[in-house]
């Protein structure tokens, strides 16, 4: 990633194993939520491995393409495999970081529903609006003024494929850290300001948000 208010960090390429833990992680999180779309309700106290033994065949993606679901299962079975490893720090027999982050990530991206962003994620943020050539806003009543490079380098921190392996150039220094043990909340730091919380569905909502702002400079937000 090259722009004019920042690089790419020396040997930022490729995954770490914290982004394949991540990634590891959220698999169990993304089939559950698949899941819940179809039926409404959350599983609860039901192992990841019964999910796609005995819920996940019953929802097929695509019936217009027969050959997708079961090929995806067979890659559920295997990754879940993955998962109990790469969870419990068991290194033997795993294939290398890029495959695993491929796999986990693309099967993360097939469970989400595409381009949804639930306006509940957007609860955290309000009064949202250019005054010259900040964007003021809030999150959890917090203010935060920020101009473009600011804002840009704010995206590229809320974006899990550049986030921690970005040097900034301009604007103000922003970084992060998954103090969850849960992996679910991501503390955002942006320098002279009030660190927040975000989930990663409200992090995605707030990418949204600054990507409409500095395309519409009189946009305003609630």
């Amino acid at each position: 990633m090259m722009s004019d208010d920042y690089k790419d960090l020396p040997g930022s390429q490729g995954p770490s194993v914290d982004d394949v833990r991540f990634e590891a992680i959220e698999f169990e999180k993304a089939v559950k939520g698949y899941i819940e779309r179809h039926t409404g309700e959350w599983p609860k106290d039901v192992g990841l491995g019964k999910l796609i033994r005995n819920e996940l065949h019953e929802y097929p993606m695509h019936p217009e393409l027969p050959d997708l679901w079961p090929k995806f299962l067979q890659e559920a079975k295997e990754l879940k495999a993955l998962r109990n490893k790469i969870v419990h720090s068991d290194p033997s027999g795993l294939p290398t970081l890029s495959d695993l982050y491929e796999r986990f990530h693309r099967a993360n991206t097939l469970l989400r529903p595409f381009g949804f962003v639930g306006s509940t994620s957007r609860d955290k943020f309000c009064e949202m609006e250019w005054k010259g050539d900040h964007l003021h806003f809030k999150i959890n009543d917090a203010c935060y003024a920020l101009n473009g490079p600011d804002i840009n380098n704010l995206l590229s921190e809320l974006d899990p494929s550049s986030r921690g392996k970005v040097h900034f150039k301009k604007g103000k220094l922003v970084s992060s850290k998954m103090l969850d043990y849960g992996y679910e909340r991501c503390t955002y730091y942006i320098e002279e300001c009030e660190p927040f919380e975000l989930v990663e569905e409200e992090s995605m909502a707030l990418q949204d948000l600054l990507i409409c702002f500095l395309n519409d400079p009189i946009l305003k937000y609630p």
